[in-house]
């Protein structure tokens, strides 16, 4: 947004509020970024071990650059999405909302089938899913 830069890289993220020039950075700890998204200064990242794709971690920054949400994905996240309270993660053909107002309720799952390649939140009770040859809306409620 207009207040905050993010910039994602290789082994961490920074977030930079622009009217005090305060930086915050965010170490990978050593995982590898599959998936990123911005929204309203928020960064969303899925983080997964090296040489490991069966466990994915979603984490969520807020626009000072702390993590305020994190959660432990099932399979290697694909693509992630935030809007309002709601983030979203696409991995093994399976879709995953989780809350962000509520962050110790279940994710909420959806199969969406193998072909899908891309998520992205219309609004908190619905995403658009990219497959290899159609745009698919999906609710998620």
């Amino acid at each position: 947004d207009s207040s905050t830069v993010a910039a994602v890289g290789d082994e961490g993220a920074s977030v930079i509020d622009t009217s005090s020039r305060k930086k915050k950075d965010f170490s990978y700890n050593g995982e590898r970024l599959s998936a990123f998204c911005f929204d309203g200064g928020r960064t969303a990242l899925a983080l997964a071990s090296y040489g490991e794709a069966s466990v994915s971690n979603l984490v969520v920054l807020d626009r000072n650059g702390a993590e305020t949400f994190s959660r432990r994905i099932p399979g290697n996240v694909r693509s992630v999405s935030l809007y309002g309270n709601t983030a979203a993660a696409l991995a093994a053909g399976q879709a995953y909302f989780c809350s962000l107002s509520v962050p110790g309720q279940a994710a909420k799952q959806v199969r969406v089938g193998s072909d899908a390649t891309d998520i992205a939140l219309r609004d908190e009770g619905s995403s658009y899913l990219l497959g290899i040859s159609e745009i698919r809306l999906l609710n998620n409620r």
